[in-house]
């Protein structure tokens, strides 16, 4: 396995907070659900191609498997083993590092939340570049954690413009305003989300072929992505602002 793809998919989950959940591998392809542990996120990766046997594997700690996978070369082997029919570590190895890691009882990953998946308002592509101007964008501003998404009518072209709006609005604070001219006309919706949320997400996928954006107008946004045999999958949950 390229320790590049193993990597990329871990990240796509961990987002630096997400630690436990279960991997998923049956019929050599990998899906993983998760929530954030404050429920303002819920997520899936899948890949296919990955080359593990069928098996569920209980990840307890992220960030220290993706600590052992580190150390390794470009290609490692990775190997689940089983004690009485429960799958208990992974060996990690590579040309000269041979690791072990060890699973947690299946019971303390606690089971992911699920969507009731609403009727979009917006729908549109993101490109790669709008990407990385909204990393910088929130690099910029890296201490505020306010995203303000907005629509609104583009007069000009008779369609609309999406405005990701860093900062805070009111008042002498800093802001970064970006906009995105899309194909259509909607109706104006104003959604605070977390930006440092959003950030992580757009960091972890900016090596993207295909990017999606979906918006409810009630404060849910959904955010897909594909690479290669990996698909990213985030539905976020509006900030709750306190006045």
């Amino acid at each position: 396995m390229n320790k590049g793809l193993i990597e990329s998919i871990i990240k796509k989950y961990y987002l630096s907070e997400n630690e436990s959940v279960k991997w998923v591998i049956k019929d050599n392809s990998l899906s993983i659900d998760f929530t954030s542990q404050n429920k303002d996120l819920i997520g899936s990766i899948k890949c296919n191609n990955v080359g593990i046997n069928d098996c569920e594997l209980a990840i307890f700690d992220t960030k220290k498997l993706l600590n052992l996978i580190s150390i390794c070369s470009d290609n490692l082997d990775i190997y689940p083993f089983s004690h009485k029919s429960t799958f208990n570590k992974i060996h990690i190895k590579d040309e000269n590092y041979e690791s072990i890691y060890h699973l947690a009882d299946p019971i303390l990953i606690k089971k992911p939340g699920t969507v009731n998946v609403p009727k979009w308002d917006v729908i549109f592509n993101i490109q790669n570049k709008d990407i990385l101007s909204l990393l910088k964008a929130k690099s910029a501003l890296s201490d505020s954690n306010n995203l303000l998404l907005k629509v609104e009518s583009n007069l000009q072209t008779n369609k609309s413009n999406l405005i990701f709006h860093f900062g805070d609005e009111n008042g002498y604070n800093n802001k970064i305003m970006y906009n995105i001219p899309l194909q259509e006309k909607y109706n104006e919706i104003s959604i605070p989300f977390s930006s440092n949320l959003v950030g992580n997400i757009l960091k972890e996928n900016k090596d993207s072929t295909s990017s999606q954006i979906s918006i409810f107008e009630k404060g849910l946004m959904k955010m897909e992505f594909k690479i290669g045999d990996i698909e990213s999958t985030y539905y976020i949950v509006r900030l709750e602002i306190n006045n």
